[in-house]
């Protein structure tokens, strides 16, 4: 997968359309972020070096191919598009770091600040992790 995000050709002219399984594979990117936050993947794919118009464009192709998507054998295959809400926030997780004394936006709310903040936090322990040291068999 991590082929196909990064197989785009600088030279290639602007008007020139993002290929549907480079659009597939920065949304399954993009989705990954949710699914690991959920238990449901280990690993998330590279959004290395994607703008936000190419996270956007992605969900685009691959949403414009699910509406055109045929029937075959009375089944139509279509691809989970991410919601713009978690393009944005993928994007703004791969483009900004944590810094301990500033968050990435804020807004005042009331008598409070509500704020978006990039923060690194370890992973908790898992089952498999407790086991790793002991002795047991």
């Amino acid at each position: 997968m991590a082929d196909q995000l990064t197989a785009h050709n600088a030279e290639e002219p602007a008007t020139h359309e993002m290929a549907l399984n480079r659009a597939k594979a920065i949304c399954a990117a993009i989705n990954d972020r949710c699914f690991f936050n959920i238990g449901i993947t280990e690993t998330v794919g590279s959004l290395k070096d994607l703008s936000l118009a190419e996270m956007l464009e992605a969900k685009r192709i691959v949403k414009n191919k699910n509406r055109s998507a045929d029937l075959e054998n009375g089944v139509r295959a279509i691809s989970l598009i991410p919601d713009d809400r978690l393009i944005a926030a993928a994007y703004t997780l791969e483009h900004f770091h944590a810094d301990e004394e500033e968050s990435v936006i804020s807004v005042p709310l009331g008598a409070n600040i509500k704020a978006l903040a990039v923060i690194i936090i370890d992973r908790p322990e898992t089952d498999s992790d407790e086991n790793e040291g002991s002795s047991d068999g």
